[in-house]
């Protein structure tokens, strides 16, 4: 069995359990959540307690360097709709600093958890993305120092998606990219918001999608029919 192969959850590669320190450990979580939906409520909390992370940060972009070539709903409100989708989850904390920042220039990971560990000496991190994420990191801007100050976490869905992963990870990844990633098994989802959005310019209600979330998102004509 290949060494990433076996690198699961509670693997030598843990970022959980890496070297001697201590501090607790802060799954980080960004994204657009143009809307925030049921995969992005259920599959980063088991993630984060498979790492043994104590806490589960969303950190909504003012806006992603990778989604420049279309509409992105305002900030305010992809955060508002994002604290109404986290509602009630425990050890769950919203981070609003880049999208109540006002400034449209994209917003890049790197410089977000420098800024988290100015803020937050006493925690630690780890970055969670999904596997086709992994597959473009180290295209990623800074993507070295990134994974030096937020190993990634990356979840997989068994036993394909964990199999191409690790095939990637052993053969095409670079060292520093196969030493620092975690693969963690999550459930299949069915839930996507390029497909959600497409469905409430129907005037449709996904069923991924909350009710507080769908009414907030139809009161805002967020997403007009079309």
């Amino acid at each position: 069995m290949s060494r990433a192969a076996d690198r699961g959850p509670r693997g030598a590669h843990n970022p959980a359990v890496r070297g001697q320190d201590r501090r607790p450990l802060t799954l980080v979580f960004g994204g657009t959540f143009d809307p925030p939906h049921r995969g992005h409520t259920t599959l980063p909390p088991r993630v984060a307690a498979a790492l043994g992370a104590t806490r589960l940060l969303y950190v909504p972009a003012g806006r992603s360097p990778f989604k420049l070539d279309h509409e992105q709903s305002p900030p305010a409100d992809r955060l508002a709709m994002l604290r109404l989708a986290v509602r009630g989850l425990e050890a769950v904390e919203v981070d609003a600093t880049e999208a109540e920042a006002g400034d449209d220039r994209p917003s890049y990971t790197v410089q977000t958890l420098r800024r988290l560990a100015a803020e937050r000496p006493d925690e630690r991190f780890a970055l969670l993305i999904g596997t086709d994420q992994l597959f473009v990191f180290p295209q990623w801007h800074a993507a070295e120092a990134l994974a030096a100050l937020a190993p990634p976490a990356v979840m997989v869905r068994p036993p394909a998606g964990r199999a191409a992963a690790a095939a990637w990870l052993d053969h095409e990844a670079p060292r520093w990219l196969r030493d620092a990633a975690t693969l963690v098994d999550v459930p299949e989802v069915d839930a996507s918001s390029t497909a959600i959005r497409a469905a409430l310019r129907r005037g449709e209600r996904p069923p991924s999608l909350a009710a507080e979330v769908a009414e907030y998102a139809r009161r805002r004509n967020l997403y007009p029919e079309v």
